[in-house]
């Protein structure tokens, strides 16, 4: 779960394990910037409830459609079928289901990476509750262990050609 200053408040997080931005994704023959004049009048394909639902409507809702769904798939193929203009998540998990496979090569990341922290968080972590704080710390342990001795990039790079830690 992405950390965030509203999450702290109802459960407990480990360290981060990873982070990674937010970022667009449309049709490479798009030509609208990801800004409020670009996505003015378009449809905007979020999953319902997330920290991305949450930043397109804050950021876009005034002036596009947001349109929610209950999962990211139903997302991606609404996409696929031009019932979206574009679609805002994960970047690790908007590349990793869609835009490696063949279905998503007439797609591509848009405008600038998402890292603001307010709405994207501090990282990734466990969410535990909130009296677990024995069980958070020996998580903390193992994520600093296998930082430590390399298992943690080992593992990232069979997945992922990028680095999905981030900055500190």
């Amino acid at each position: 779960m992405r950390i965030t200053e509203e999450r702290k408040k109802r459960v407990l997080f480990t360290n981060k394990y990873y982070q990674t931005p937010a970022r667009f994704v449309a049709a490479k023959s798009a030509t609208f910037e990801m800004d409020k004049e670009g996505l003015k009048g378009k449809t905007i394909g979020v999953q319902q409830g997330t920290i991305h639902d949450t930043y397109v409507t804050d950021h876009f809702g005034s002036i596009a459609t947001i349109k929610r769904y209950n999962g990211q798939d139903e997302v991606y193929l609404d996409l696929q079928n031009g019932r979206l203009d574009v679609t805002f998540g994960n970047s690790d998990q908007l590349a990793l289901a869609l835009l490696d496979k063949p279905e998503g090569a007439n797609f591509e990341f848009k405008g600038k990476a998402v890292t603001d922290k307010a709405y994207i968080g501090e990282g990734t972590a466990l969410a535990l509750r909130l009296q677990d704080k024995k069980l958070a710390a020996q998580f903390n342990q193992a994520i600093k262990d296998i930082r430590s001795n390399g298992t943690y990039d080992k593992i990232a790079a069979k997945y992922f050609n990028f680095d999905i830690y981030g900055a500190e």
